[in-house]
């Protein structure tokens, strides 16, 4: 699904307000397929000549925009996983640290949730 700028511009607003709202931002700007964005991990981001760049398989390597290479970069300090998008592990209210996405998560209880907060359609 291709998002207007006003809806990516709704998202990004949502960051830091929402959670996940970044990972959902990421995905959008980024038009990549939810499985992508789970499965992506810290040594799939390269630098190129200053630009920074996602190696999303088979040789492909997706350029970054500055907006989400902030997030980007938040994500590659994170501790305690691989994962560039890792989900929590919270079990009454006790912090068991990072575990992965799955698709189904994601946009379950991520992704479709976000957007009908927004009034995004189709999400």
């Amino acid at each position: 699904m291709a998002f207007t700028e006003r809806e990516l511009k709704r998202i990004q607003g949502a960051i830091g307000r929402e959670d996940y709202a970044d990972y959902v931002y990421a995905q959008c700007a980024l038009g990549i397929r939810p499985g992508v964005l789970v499965a992506l991990k810290k040594t799939d981001v390269r630098m190129e000549g200053g630009q920074m760049v996602l190696d999303i398989g088979d040789g492909r390597g997706l350029p970054v925009s500055p907006q989400v290479r902030e997030i980007i970069e938040l994500r590659l300090e994170q501790p305690g996983t691989e994962l560039l998008f890792p989900r929590a592990d919270i079990r009454r209210r006790v912090w068991l640290g990072w575990k992965p996405l799955t698709v189904y998560y994601y946009n379950r209880y991520i992704f479709r949730p976000l957007m009908e907060k927004l009034g995004i359609a189709g999400g």
